[in-house]
């Protein structure tokens, strides 16, 4: 199986099937990264993507911005960075119910790293994940990635090769060490 298609459903499926089930039209930045399938399933799904980074890509639904400057103060209802290194300036650019999915140090290999991050983002729900080898953070505060999940909107999604409720369920039970790393850190 493709890394980067897990990755890319993975991704954008968490974060938009998640509190409704109206997924088109979304406004969505996403940042430094390099896998194109994520732009690709987004601009399927008819998101009004606000891409800044290196890849050049022709997608009916994708705005390409040099700077995060360019974008206007546009409020958004997903963000995705995949090289974040703080939260901070992230809450002026986001919806009411919007989220934010960034990169997170291995919890296994950089524990220490990985629970400095959690703590500092300034949102309410602090919730780390894995998909393959890689660890992500999802961030919002109000929206919680498994009690507002809408499974019934996961089952509705056509071409799916790899994210289904099962796997999203999966991807933020983390092993009893870790939780007990976690615990007053990251909602679980």
């Amino acid at each position: 199986m493709d890394r980067d298609v897990i990755e890319a459903e993975f991704l954008a499926c968490a974060g938009l099937c998640i509190n409704d089930f109206y997924y088109g039209h979304k406004d969505i930045l996403v940042l430094n990264t390099k896998n194109e399938k994520i732009l690709e399933f987004l601009d399927m799904l008819n998101c009004n993507i606000y891409y800044i980074g290196d890849l050049d890509v022709n997608l009916k639904n994708v705005k390409m911005y040099s700077k995060a400057i360019e974008l206007k103060q546009n409020k958004f209802d997903l963000i995705i960075d995949l090289d974040n290194k703080t939260s901070d300036h992230y809450l002026k650019l986001l919806k009411d119910n919007a989220l934010v999915i960034i990169n997170l140090a291995n919890l296994e290999s950089s524990l220490p790293n990985a629970l400095d991050s959690i703590k500092n983002a300034d949102f309410t729900i602090r919730m780390p994940f894995k998909v393959g080898d890689n660890y992500y953070l999802f961030l919002s505060n109000k929206i919680h990635p498994l009690a507002d999940i809408c499974l019934q909107k996961i089952d509705m999604l056509d071409n799916l090769q790899y994210y289904n409720a099962k796997i999203h369920e999966a991807a933020f039970a983390m092993p009893n060490y870790l939780k007990e790393a976690l615990k007053g850190i990251a909602r679980n």
